[in-house]
């Protein structure tokens, strides 16, 4: 999975909280999953006979985003989905990339 940080076009600063703010410098943070040689161990059975075929970005890239829209309040931890947590079908946008993990 490959966590990525974009800085919001002007038109799609609604789609941050203060959670964002907080802890991701303001930045929304999508994720490719399945992406690379998986190693978390949760995640390895979940990703097996799937192959990804989304391009890597690299920072300052500008790209469209489809997929989810899924937000809560605070950082979410794996395995645990917080009462607070909220999602949309699907979600496009174009944004540029700040930092990719």
């Amino acid at each position: 999975m490959i966590h990525i940080r974009l800085a919001l076009d002007s038109q799609y600063s609604n789609l941050t909280n203060s959670a964002n703010d907080q802890y991701q410098h303001y930045d929304l943070v999508v994720e490719i999953i399945c992406a690379l040689p998986i190693t978390q161990s949760d995640a390895i059975s979940a990703c097996q006979n799937y192959t990804n075929n989304i391009t890597i970005p690299s920072i300052n890239d500008h790209i469209t985003v489809t997929g989810p829209y899924v937000f809560g309040h605070g950082p979410l931890q794996l395995g645990r989905d917080p009462p607070s947590l909220h999602s949309y079908d699907i979600l496009i946008f174009r944004n540029h990339v700040k930092e990719i993990v």
